[in-house]
């Protein structure tokens, strides 16, 4: 066997960005035209193909629409099992708007508050120790897309 045979074995993403590319190839787009209809960065993207873990779950679900998948094959493809298997893997299953100007409510399965602090100081002095922010350790990990870190004036309501 060749270095290179077998390594996909470890690339979870690799059939979803199968199936996105022969879509990308039947509508005739460039892979730039490609990645701003679905809404991702050209990186996140290729990552698909090499990276060794899942995709975020964000990247799964835009994919899915650009391809028009049921999200739940495409989170198979993807390398994701029906139930979350970490908290950062958490699937936010409905955004419930409340009266106009009142707080957003998020309903996510699987969600541990505790859990989640815990792993939050965890990126956070890992962030601190390579002197980076934790957006950017986010980012790094693959836990987060760059957009997905825009600040909102949002209220909380807990």
């Amino acid at each position: 066997m060749t270095p290179s045979e077998g390594q996909h074995d470890r690339t979870p993403g690799r059939p979803l960005w199968l199936v996105a590319e022969r879509t990308r190839g039947a509508e005739d787009l460039s892979k730039v035209d490609w990645v701003k209809k679905i809404g991702i960065g050209r990186v996140s993207y290729d990552r698909l193909a090499t990276q060794p873990n899942p995709p975020i779950l964000r990247t799964v679900k835009k994919i899915a629409a650009a391809i028009g998948m049921d999200l739940q094959q495409a989170m198979s493809l993807a390398g994701h099992g029906q139930e979350p298997e970490s908290v950062a893997e958490a699937v936010l299953t409905r955004i419930i708007y409340t009266v106009p100007g009142s707080p957003i409510r998020l309903d996510i399965r699987g969600f541990d508050h505790e859990a989640t602090e815990r792993q939050l100081t965890a990126l956070r002095e890992a962030a601190e120790a390579a002197d980076l922010t934790l957006g950017e350790t986010l980012v790094i990990t693959g836990l987060a897309e760059p957009e997905d870190l825009a600040l909102s004036r949002v209220p909380v309501d807990r």
